[in-house]
Protein backbone atom coordinates (compact mmCIF):
# COMPACT_ATOMS: atom_id res chain seq x y z
CA UNK A 1 0.00 0.00 0.00
CA UNK A 2 1.24 3.68 -1.36
CA UNK A 3 2.11 5.59 1.96
CA UNK A 4 0.99 8.76 0.88
CA UNK A 5 1.75 12.20 3.44
CA UNK A 6 -2.22 13.28 3.09
CA UNK A 7 -4.66 10.73 2.56
CA UNK A 8 -8.64 12.05 2.08
CA UNK A 9 -10.76 9.11 1.88
CA UNK A 10 -14.52 9.71 1.11
CA UNK A 11 -15.33 13.07 2.97
CA UNK A 12 -18.57 14.90 3.33
CA UNK A 13 -19.65 18.14 4.78
CA UNK A 14 -22.81 18.80 5.68
CA UNK A 15 -23.84 22.14 6.78
CA UNK A 16 -27.53 22.84 8.28
CA UNK A 17 -29.53 25.73 7.34
CA UNK A 18 -33.13 27.36 7.22
CA UNK A 19 -33.71 26.42 4.25
CA UNK A 20 -32.17 22.51 4.31
CA UNK A 21 -28.85 21.22 4.66
CA UNK A 22 -26.03 22.67 2.58
CA UNK A 23 -23.54 19.59 1.46
CA UNK A 24 -20.57 21.72 1.25
CA UNK A 25 -17.84 18.35 0.24
CA UNK A 26 -19.36 15.28 -1.09
CA UNK A 27 -17.40 12.27 -1.25
CA UNK A 28 -14.63 13.58 -1.46
CA UNK A 29 -11.37 11.70 -1.59
CA UNK A 30 -7.60 12.24 -3.26
CA UNK A 31 -3.66 11.79 -1.63
CA UNK A 32 -0.69 14.30 -1.59
CA UNK A 33 2.67 12.53 -1.90
CA UNK A 34 5.56 14.15 0.03
CA UNK A 35 7.37 16.81 -1.92
CA UNK A 36 3.97 17.63 -4.38
CA UNK A 37 2.50 20.87 -5.30
CA UNK A 38 -0.75 20.41 -5.45
CA UNK A 39 -3.30 22.32 -6.84
CA UNK A 40 -7.68 22.47 -6.44
CA UNK A 41 -9.33 25.06 -8.88
CA UNK A 42 -12.67 25.83 -8.70
CA UNK A 43 -15.33 28.97 -8.63
CA UNK A 44 -16.35 30.67 -5.72
CA UNK A 45 -18.58 28.98 -3.36
CA UNK A 46 -17.20 25.31 -4.67
CA UNK A 47 -16.23 23.91 -1.26
CA UNK A 48 -12.07 24.92 -1.35
CA UNK A 49 -12.15 27.08 1.91
CA UNK A 50 -14.44 23.99 3.55
CA UNK A 51 -11.40 21.34 2.22
CA UNK A 52 -8.82 23.67 3.72
CA UNK A 53 -10.64 23.61 7.01
CA UNK A 54 -11.29 20.01 6.85
CA UNK A 55 -7.39 19.13 5.88
CA UNK A 56 -5.95 21.48 8.66
CA UNK A 57 -8.61 20.36 11.11
CA UNK A 58 -10.16 23.96 11.71
CA UNK A 59 -13.96 22.35 11.13
CA UNK A 60 -14.91 18.94 12.03
CA UNK A 61 -15.80 16.34 8.92
CA UNK A 62 -19.66 15.60 8.90
CA UNK A 63 -18.22 11.94 7.63
CA UNK A 64 -14.72 9.83 6.00
CA UNK A 65 -11.58 10.36 7.64
CA UNK A 66 -8.53 12.52 6.80
CA UNK A 67 -4.70 10.94 7.51
CA UNK A 68 -1.85 13.28 7.23
CA UNK A 69 2.03 11.67 8.46
CA UNK A 70 -0.16 9.45 9.99
CA UNK A 71 -2.17 11.06 12.11
CA UNK A 72 -5.72 10.33 11.74
CA UNK A 73 -6.55 14.63 12.61
CA UNK A 74 -10.31 14.48 12.94
CA UNK A 75 -10.02 12.14 16.10
CA UNK A 76 -7.96 14.54 17.94
CA UNK A 77 -9.48 16.84 20.61
CA UNK A 78 -9.78 20.10 18.85
CA UNK A 79 -7.00 21.21 21.69
CA UNK A 80 -4.69 18.90 20.23
CA UNK A 81 -5.72 19.76 16.66
CA UNK A 82 -4.57 22.89 17.36
CA UNK A 83 -1.19 21.81 18.39
CA UNK A 84 -0.71 19.42 15.62
CA UNK A 85 -1.45 22.16 13.38
CA UNK A 86 0.56 24.83 14.93
CA UNK A 87 3.61 22.21 14.12
CA UNK A 88 2.97 20.36 11.11
CA UNK A 89 0.83 22.81 8.75
CA UNK A 90 1.84 26.40 7.67
CA UNK A 91 -0.92 28.40 6.49
CA UNK A 92 -1.05 31.36 3.79
CA UNK A 93 -4.33 33.11 3.20
CA UNK A 94 -5.63 35.52 0.74
CA UNK A 95 -6.00 38.58 3.09
CA UNK A 96 -2.22 37.78 4.52
CA UNK A 97 -3.68 37.89 8.14
CA UNK A 98 -0.53 39.75 9.56
CA UNK A 99 -1.16 41.73 12.92
CA UNK A 100 -0.62 45.44 11.76
CA UNK A 101 0.25 46.49 15.51
CA UNK A 102 3.26 44.26 15.19
CA UNK A 103 6.34 44.35 12.86
CA UNK A 104 7.02 41.41 10.09
CA UNK A 105 9.90 40.21 12.49
CA UNK A 106 7.53 39.97 15.43
CA UNK A 107 4.59 38.89 13.15
CA UNK A 108 7.11 35.88 12.53
CA UNK A 109 8.45 35.04 16.36
CA UNK A 110 5.06 35.41 17.40
CA UNK A 111 4.13 32.05 15.06
CA UNK A 112 6.94 30.55 17.05
CA UNK A 113 6.00 31.65 20.15
CA UNK A 114 2.59 30.31 19.94
CA UNK A 115 3.42 26.68 18.95
CA UNK A 116 5.97 26.76 22.45
CA UNK A 117 9.58 27.33 19.83
CA UNK A 118 10.21 30.71 20.71
CA UNK A 119 14.20 30.64 21.75
CA UNK A 120 15.07 34.63 22.21
CA UNK A 121 17.35 35.70 19.68
CA UNK A 122 17.73 32.01 18.30
CA UNK A 123 14.05 32.30 17.33
CA UNK A 124 15.06 35.89 16.13
CA UNK A 125 18.07 35.40 13.51
CA UNK A 126 15.59 32.41 12.40
CA UNK A 127 12.87 35.09 11.90
CA UNK A 128 15.25 37.12 10.18
CA UNK A 129 16.83 34.22 8.05
CA UNK A 130 12.99 33.61 6.86
CA UNK A 131 12.52 37.20 5.53
CA UNK A 132 16.06 37.18 3.62
CA UNK A 133 14.34 34.09 2.00
CA UNK A 134 11.56 35.93 1.20
CA UNK A 135 13.38 39.03 -0.33
CA UNK A 136 12.15 41.13 2.34
CA UNK A 137 14.86 40.77 5.38
CA UNK A 138 15.10 45.25 4.51
CA UNK A 139 11.43 45.82 5.64
CA UNK A 140 11.81 43.39 8.78
CA UNK A 141 11.08 46.33 11.23
CA UNK A 142 8.68 47.83 9.21
CA UNK A 143 4.61 47.32 10.22
CA UNK A 144 2.24 45.54 7.33
CA UNK A 145 0.85 48.57 6.37
CA UNK A 146 3.91 50.29 5.13
CA UNK A 147 4.63 47.47 2.61
CA UNK A 148 2.80 45.89 -0.17
CA UNK A 149 0.29 43.52 -0.80
CA UNK A 150 2.56 41.65 -2.48
CA UNK A 151 5.44 42.19 -0.05
CA UNK A 152 2.85 41.26 2.75
CA UNK A 153 1.96 38.27 0.98
CA UNK A 154 5.75 37.27 1.08
CA UNK A 155 5.85 37.77 4.89
CA UNK A 156 2.62 35.76 5.38
CA UNK A 157 4.69 33.03 3.68
CA UNK A 158 7.84 33.30 5.85
CA UNK A 159 4.89 33.04 9.13
CA UNK A 160 4.21 30.31 7.54
CA UNK A 161 7.74 28.29 7.70
CA UNK A 162 8.41 29.51 10.99
CA UNK A 163 8.01 26.25 12.85
CA UNK A 164 9.39 24.67 9.97
CA UNK A 165 6.43 22.66 8.90
CA UNK A 166 6.03 19.35 6.48
CA UNK A 167 2.97 20.98 4.74
CA UNK A 168 1.94 24.41 3.29
CA UNK A 169 -1.53 24.88 3.08
CA UNK A 170 -2.75 27.96 0.98
CA UNK A 171 -6.43 29.70 0.56
CA UNK A 172 -6.39 31.85 -2.68
CA UNK A 173 -2.82 32.98 -2.16
CA UNK A 174 -3.03 35.05 -5.16
CA UNK A 175 -6.20 36.50 -5.03
CA UNK A 176 -5.36 39.96 -3.84
CA UNK A 177 -3.03 40.46 -5.97
CA UNK A 178 -2.14 41.62 -9.88
CA UNK A 179 -0.82 39.14 -12.17
CA UNK A 180 3.18 39.81 -12.16
CA UNK A 181 2.81 40.11 -7.78
CA UNK A 182 1.30 36.63 -8.40
CA UNK A 183 3.82 35.21 -10.47
CA UNK A 184 6.42 35.95 -7.51
CA UNK A 185 4.51 34.32 -5.48
CA UNK A 186 4.08 31.01 -7.57
CA UNK A 187 7.68 31.08 -7.87
CA UNK A 188 8.80 31.19 -4.17
CA UNK A 189 5.99 28.04 -3.95
CA UNK A 190 7.67 26.19 -6.69
CA UNK A 191 11.72 27.53 -5.14
CA UNK A 192 9.94 25.70 -1.59
CA UNK A 193 8.68 22.80 -3.29
CA UNK A 194 12.29 22.14 -4.63
CA UNK A 195 13.42 22.75 -1.08
CA UNK A 196 11.25 19.50 0.25
CA UNK A 197 8.01 21.31 1.36
CA UNK A 198 4.55 20.07 -0.09
CA UNK A 199 2.03 22.28 -0.71
CA UNK A 200 -1.70 22.17 -1.13
CA UNK A 201 -3.44 25.12 -2.86
CA UNK A 202 -7.01 26.07 -3.52
CA UNK A 203 -7.36 28.61 -5.84
CA UNK A 204 -10.14 30.02 -8.63
CA UNK A 205 -7.96 31.11 -11.02
CA UNK A 206 -7.49 28.40 -13.74
CA UNK A 207 -4.09 30.29 -15.75
CA UNK A 208 -2.40 28.63 -12.65
CA UNK A 209 -2.99 24.99 -13.66
CA UNK A 210 0.67 24.49 -15.48
CA UNK A 211 2.05 25.64 -11.69
CA UNK A 212 1.19 22.36 -10.20
CA UNK A 213 2.31 19.14 -9.74
CA UNK A 214 -0.85 17.42 -9.66
CA UNK A 215 -4.55 19.44 -10.33
CA UNK A 216 -7.73 18.47 -9.04
CA UNK A 217 -11.39 20.37 -9.85
CA UNK A 218 -13.76 21.13 -7.17
CA UNK A 219 -17.64 21.93 -8.11
CA UNK A 220 -20.54 21.95 -6.31
CA UNK A 221 -18.58 20.03 -3.67
CA UNK A 222 -17.52 17.20 -5.79
CA UNK A 223 -13.92 16.31 -6.56
CA UNK A 224 -12.20 15.15 -9.93
CA UNK A 225 -8.89 14.93 -11.32
CA UNK A 226 -7.49 16.99 -13.68
CA UNK A 227 -4.49 16.55 -15.94
CA UNK A 228 -1.39 19.39 -14.80
CA UNK A 229 -0.48 21.66 -18.22
CA UNK A 230 2.87 21.76 -18.87
CA UNK A 231 5.08 24.68 -18.91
Amino acid sequence: MDNHLIEVHDISKIYPSPAGDVEALSHVSFNVDAGEFVGVVGKSGAGKSTLVNMITGVDTLTSGSIDVGGVQIHQLSEDQRNVWRGRHIGMVYQSFELLNQLTLLENITLAMDFCGNYQGKKSVEHAMHLLEQVEIGAHAYKLPTAISGGQQQRVAIARALANDPDIIVADEPTGNLDSQTSQTILDLFSTLQKQGKTIFMVTHNMSLLSTFSKVYQLSDGVLSEKKAKKK
